[in-house]
């Protein structure tokens, strides 16, 4: 067995070295077949992606919507179930598997916005998660094409946007929602979100640029309380006839639990000695 591996080895190192002869006397060959091999890869040219992370089908599609702001929890499900059922017209029932929808931001633990999806910001946002079946005929990037083009025509109301579903996608993205993220940085918020404005209005120009968006949203409505504090201290003394009402105004956030209260007296033409009455609001989730 030794001698048949060396006389084995020995016949190629000298087919390698008639080989290597070969090539080093016709240089303008080995040249031309080189350069011939490179030209015939341009011919592929047309099939190459552009993608900065090409997609991978897995058999699942993950979108974001948005309903319009001041949309109460109870109509972003109305408008989720309406667009749920649209997106079952598209895709065929033995091509789609199961359908999950979240809803809004869940007020059951202080951590809920680092279990929820990035995008989330209220109840005006849901994430829909669609699993294909392994049977399917469709590929996974021409579903989701058709439901990003006939959501925004039958939905011009929503905000839809895609995001990475398959966790290679997810992990390339960094935990991002886009592959691509371009931040705003300033001292002047105002200033700050008339230049992401400005920014997002030129991206969406950009070819193959389907899901440009803005993550944050300044057109919410608000009520602004000015209190003056003088007033509020000297208003109501124990000896002036004065009702103390206490009003108290939860934070802003997605949650039926009223949180850091701010509670302040309100003047009334009636007895001190009354007992304070309070008034509470609490914001629906």
């Amino acid at each position: 067995m030794h001698h048949d591996f060396e006389g084995f080895f020995e016949r190629q190192r000298l087919r390698y070295r008639e080989a290597l002869t070969h090539t080093l006397r016709n240089p303008a060959l080995v040249v031309a077949t080189a350069l011939g091999v490179l030209a015939s890869a341009a011919l592929l040219a047309p099939w190459l992606g552009r993608d900065f992370f090409p997609q991978v089908d897995a058999g699942q599609i993950r979108l974001h919507l948005r309903a319009p702001v001041g949309t109460r929890l109870e109509e972003t499900a109305r408008i989720v179930a309406q667009v749920e059922a649209r997106i079952r017209t598209i895709i065929p029932p033995e091509d789609l598997s199961t359908v999950l929808d979240n809803v809004g931001i869940a007020s059951t633990s202080l951590t809920n916005l680092a279990f929820s999806d990035n995008p989330t910001t209220g109840v005006t946002d849901a994430d829909l998660l669609l699993v294909l079946s392994d049977t399917r005929r469709g590929h996974t990037a021409e579903y989701a094409s058709r439901i990003r083009r006939v959501l925004r025509e039958e939905f011009p109301q929503v905000v839809v946007f895609f995001q990475s579903a398959d966790i290679i996608g997810q992990i390339l993205n960094a935990g991002l929602p886009a592959p691509i993220n371009v931040q705003v940085t300033g001292s002047n918020r105002a200033e700050n979100i008339v230049v992401a404005r400005a920014l997002e209005k030129r991206l969406r120009r950009i070819p193959g640029a389907v899901d440009v968006y803005l993550q944050q949203r300044t057109e919410a409505p608000q009520l602004t309380v000015t209190v003056d504090r003088i007033v509020r201290r000297t208003a109501c003394s124990t000896t002036s006839t004065c009702k103390r009402r206490s009003i108290a105004w939860p934070p802003s956030r997605p949650s039926a639990r009223p949180r850091s209260l701010a509670r302040w007296a309100v003047p009334r033409s009636c007895s001190a000695t009354s007992p304070p009455s309070r008034v509470a609001a609490a914001w629906p989730w």
